[in-house]
């Protein structure tokens, strides 16, 4: 019912890479990210996993406010 825990996107779109920081690239301070990444809305949380070997990004619900 709240639906935490659900993966709502996977995409391509990667924010490792795009930060410059992905380990498939040779990047060391890939390392020095604090996971698990995490991005907020307004109301809502989300985790960010990544599947770097298949080059894809998810994220998952964690809940609102």
């Amino acid at each position: 019912p709240d639906g935490a825990g659900r993966i709502v996107m996977t995409c391509r779109y990667c924010l490792r890479r795009e930060l410059d920081l992905c380990p498939r690239q040779g990047r060391k301070l890939a390392r020095a990210l604090k996971e698990p990444l995490r991005i907020k809305d307004k109301n809502h949380t989300y985790r960010l996993e990544f599947d770097c070997e298949r080059c894809r990004m998810f994220v998952i619900f964690e809940g609102g406010r």
